[in-house]
């Protein structure tokens, strides 16, 4: 049969007990045709049929409450398998990632449902055998109550998003991070009388594009003077922008070619007026500016009155922050996903308590300002960097008529950004009060996870998820191999126990095998803590234990769910995986840590 799906005519009375699909893509929003079709599908299952759809990634994570409400609530979803990390190898013409959803044609039951989600982290070993590899770390099961409460509240985006990357262990610091006011609450629209104004920069007008265009907007009068100055959302604007380094309205329209008197849009002009944080739709770009400017809609905009400069540079040094980058990264649809962006109603619900509040540092005024003292200081640094290198150019033309110095200052001006951000990073933690736990899962999400997520090519250097620990580069791994997971690992069991009153500890031992490609840790139930031990694992055992993990997995078609090796031999327990930085780092001690204290916990209570 071939027809249109969507007709009501086509297959109209007819049902069946299964329907597979790969529905076409295209639209936008709710005009988006995989929607309707999952909106049909059900109509044509018989009761308790089954529906398994490849889906655009959108229907999960891009403002679909209304739709997502609906649907879970007329099928019962069994399992989501999201994509994203294949989504250049698996599907290399695809415009977007996708998902697959396979659902029953029957109603749930809300508070005893739970979505199986599974999100498998691209795999080299597994792609060479035609399968995708899914690990324990990467499977996870979403109660349905969860994401029906969420859709009310707009969040069911987020709820999905952040399964894709963050463990149990992230899940409770964001619930955390997420109690917390949001920008949003300090930043809104001019005619919503908040502390701060936000929004993005003006549209320009094209005459003659406007001119074959009968549904364009009727164009705005230009309210601000031509040398009024500008900054362009392409240049490298890092942290601090100098005014030496804008040029005017008049010339960026020119350079553009647009209308000069006329705007497409215009908005309230209280937004260009300093102090203000600039940030681009990519997020790569983060930075203050102590001088009124204009710009395109390439930028966003957070203003606010001079009294809170402190607080807006402080603010600056937050938004480009490893914690900021982590609450992104987890709760941002596109990051990860697709691209590197973030809009500004994402931007928006980052976490930013102001000082005083009962859940930051008792002394985030001191540190707000002490960031602020060392922003300033590096500004009058940078200011009189370029002002020497401008002197010097000067001298050196007298002998060559085309000196550069462009490339040379954005270097220097790197170098010195970064050094002082690495040096700020410590007093944002204290900002916020993060745990040494905390901590952890922030600089391993920006360290190993962001950059490995969503590789363009099968042999991409930046997968660092994929290294084996002799060879990754990544600290502290590259220095202390399974020592770093092993460490973290035996400190929390000790913290634990120490909490609890026990008199018991536990040390480590373990290393790795490069023939089998095994990484082997053993935790000793002891009297007294001790160092952890590097220790080969013999050959016979490194042959048993690989055969063993072989076995352990099950195939189930083109998907290879792994199974971890971990298991108690009288005052020992024995963890088993392959030798990849994923299944190694400080993170995943952390929630093993946790998965171990409980089985401890449960045999107690069973004794």
């Amino acid at each position: 049969l071939k027809a249109d799906f969507l007709d009501e005519e086509t297959l109209c009375g007819e049902t069946f007990n299964c329907i597979i699909g790969n529905p076409p893509w295209e639209g936008r929003q709710s005009k988006l045709s995989a929607q309707k079709y999952i909106q049909k599908a059900p109509r044509l299952l018989s009761d308790g049929g089954t529906g398994c759809l490849l889906l655009p990634i959108k229907i999960l994570q891009y403002k679909k409450d209304t739709f997502q409400a609906e649907w879970l609530t007329q099928v019962t979803l069994e399992s989501v398998l999201q994509l994203a990390d294949y989504r250049h190898l698996l599907f290399q013409n695809a415009k977007t990632p996708a998902f697959i959803a396979r659902f029953k044609n029957m109603p749930p039951q809300p508070a005893q449902h739970m979505v199986e989600f599974n999100a498998p982290k691209f795999n080299r070993d597994g792609l060479r055998q035609g399968a995708v590899t899914i690990t324990p770390s990467s499977r996870t099961w979403l109660p349905l109550i969860d994401i029906l409460a969420a859709t009310k509240s707009g969040t069911a985006p987020v709820v999905w998003k952040r399964r894709l990357w963050g463990t149990s262990r992230d899940q409770k610091l964001l619930d955390l991070l997420q109690s917390l006011p949001p920008l949003l609450k300090l930043a809104g629209a001019p005619n919503e009388g908040k502390r701060w104004i936000k929004g993005q920069g003006f549209q320009p007008f094209y005459s003659k594009k406007a001119a074959g265009n009968p549904n364009d907007p009727k164009p705005k009068p230009n309210p601000w003077s031509l040398d009024t100055h500008f900054v362009n959302a392409g240049q490298n604007i890092q942290m601090i922008v100098f005014q030496s380094e804008s040029i005017t309205l008049g010339e960026k329209l020119a350079a553009i070619e647009a209308s000069k008197e006329s705007l497409r849009r215009a908005p309230n002009g209280n937004l260009f007026k300093a102090p203000m944080v600039l940030v681009n739709r990519g997020f790569g770009n983060v930075a203050y500016s102590d001088f009124s400017v204009l710009f395109q809609h390439y930028l966003q905009s957070i203003s606010g009155p001079k009294e809170d400069a402190d607080l807006l540079m402080f603010l600056t040094v937050y938004l480009r922050s490893k914690l900021a980058k982590y609450f992104l990264f987890h709760t941002a649809a596109n990051w990860g996903t697709e691209r590197e962006y973030v809009n500004l109603i994402e931007l928006l619900r980052v976490p930013f308590p102001l000082p005083g509040h009962e859940f930051v540092s008792p002394e985030a005024g001191q540190i707000v300002r002490l960031v602020s003292l060392k922003f300033g200081k590096l500004r009058t640094r940078l200011q009189d960097t370029l002002n020497d290198m401008k002197t010097d150019a000067k001298r050196s033309s007298l002998f060559d008529d085309d000196v550069d110095i462009s490339k040379q200052w954005q270097r220097e001006r790197k170098r010195q950004i970064d050094a002082l951000q690495t040096e700020l990073e410590p007093m944002i933690y204290r900002y916020f009060g993060l745990t040494e736990q905390e901590i952890t899962l922030v600089e391993d999400t920006n360290d190993v996870f962001e950059p490995s997520s969503t590789p363009t090519t099968w042999n991409s250097p930046k997968t660092v998820t994929l290294d084996p620990l002799e060879k990754t580069k990544i600290e502290p791994y590259a220095s202390q191999s399974v020592g770093a997971y092993a460490n973290t690992l035996t400190n929390t069991l000790n913290t634990w126990a120490e909490a609890e009153g026990s008199n018991y500890r536990v040390h480590a031992e373990g290393g790795t095998d490069e023939q089998t490609g095994l990484a082997m840790i053993t935790v000793k139930l002891a009297s007294i803590e001790a160092e952890f031990q590097q220790k080969p694992i013999s050959r016979n055992l490194a042959k048993n234990l690989k055969s063993f993990h072989s076995h352990a997995s099950i195939e189930q078609g083109a998907l290879l769910y792994e199974r971890d090796i971990l298991f108690f031999q009288g005052r020992q327990i024995h963890i088993v995986r392959p030798n990849v930085l994923l299944n190694w780092t400080r993170t995943a001690a952390l929630n093993d840590a946790a998965r171990i204290y409980g089985d401890i916990a449960l045999a107690l209570e069973d004794f």
